[in-house]
């Protein structure tokens, strides 16, 4: 939440006083990792202030607090730092061999107009903890062996537990969550988007949609001869937002079919079209597996489960806008 979109950009912005957060992330066990891309920080001195906070715990604003901080230090460097119970400690509940993770950022940096790729992987089973700046490692802890290693929540623009508020705004992009230690360049955190089934499922969803909007105007004007103005407004709703679910109150029968038809056909074509997509991704298993490459045949599999469990719509976003050629496409 408290992400702002503009029309005909595929990023967000947010900023100080409108923070996205989310307390209650599930599923995600020691191994961990988040990724994200950034730019055009708007504020000069951003000093002391919070990017990125990953909670460890579920204790919010608690007394006991257990995370994970990208934050400038007092000169606008940017550091990795974890916080237990306030206190800046790697490697263990208590002090641990290192203070701090250097990104080798400054908040200057970050107010350039380029997307600078953000990947933090958490990986107890290697007991390593590791921060990536665009497709780079910066830097890396051993003997990471935290008391509460598990992702509960994250927050934008300030930290857990305190409150060091970013100044001014930025924009961010390609915000990504996985369940296990996945560092950039792997198969999985390349997932290929085949950019002709892309297209193929936007071009067919087009013109479905265009063909159900054509059907409501044309009913539409049914109820405009007959005065009945408040089923116009209703008709005209839908016409604004064709993909928004249908409420059903004191709709007409013929509009109710209509609606039930065009998103039943539209899940179907989508999963006709994510069907073909699944039968690309099994053919390069099998080469893989041919070649004896068995690692990349895992993490192939953890491609296809992710690609079963997730809705078309979600799995063919559009390609970049120009601006944002430098960012691989979303996921």
């Amino acid at each position: 939440m408290t992400f702002t979109y503009k029309p005909g950009d595929d990023y967000a912005s947010f900023g100080a006083g409108t923070i996205p957060f989310h307390t209650k992330l599930t599923d995600f066990p020691a191994n961990f990792t988040v990724s994200f891309d950034v730019k055009s920080l708007s504020c000069a001195n951003s000093n002391g202030k919070t990017l990125l906070s990953l909670y460890s715990n579920n204790n919010y604003y608690s007394s006991d607090t257990h995370s994970l901080q990208l934050q400038f230090n007092d000169q606008g460097k940017l550091y990795f730092y974890n916080m237990i119970n306030g206190a800046v400690s790697f490697g263990g509940e208590e002090t641990g061999n290192v203070k701090f993770i250097d990104t080798g950022l400054t908040s200057q940096d970050l107010q350039s107009d380029k997307w600078i790729k953000f990947c933090i992987v958490s990986d107890l089973s290697a007991h390593t903890l590791s921060i990536y700046v665009n497709g780079s490692m910066a830097g890396s802890i051993t003997n990471w062996n935290p008391k509460h290693p598990a992702l509960t929540g994250a927050q934008f623009g300030q930290a857990f537990g305190k409150v060091h508020t970013m100044s001014g705004t930025i924009k961010i992009n390609n915000v990504n969550f996985y369940n296990d230690a996945v560092p950039p360049g792997s198969l999985f955190a390349d997932m290929p988007l085949m950019p002709e089934f892309s297209k193929m499922f936007h071009s067919r969803s087009d013109i479905l949609r265009n063909k159900y909007i054509a059907s409501l105007q044309k009913i539409q004007q049914k109820y405009v001869k007959k005065q009945d103005f408040a089923t116009v407004t209703l008709i005209q709703n839908i016409v604004k937002s064709p993909d928004s679910p249908v409420k059903e109150e004191k709709l007409p029968r013929e509009v109710l079919r209509l609606a039930t038809a065009y998103t039943i056909q539209k899940e179907q074509q989508g999963e006709q079209i994510k069907k073909a997509y699944l039968k690309t991704i099994l053919q390069q298993q099998a080469q893989y597996a041919q070649k004896k490459q068995f690692d990349k045949t895992v993490e192939i599999q953890k491609i296809i489960k992710t690609i079963e469990d997730t809705e078309p719509s979600l799995l063919f976003f559009k390609t970049p806008s120009k601006e944002d050629s430098a960012v691989p496409n979303k996921r």
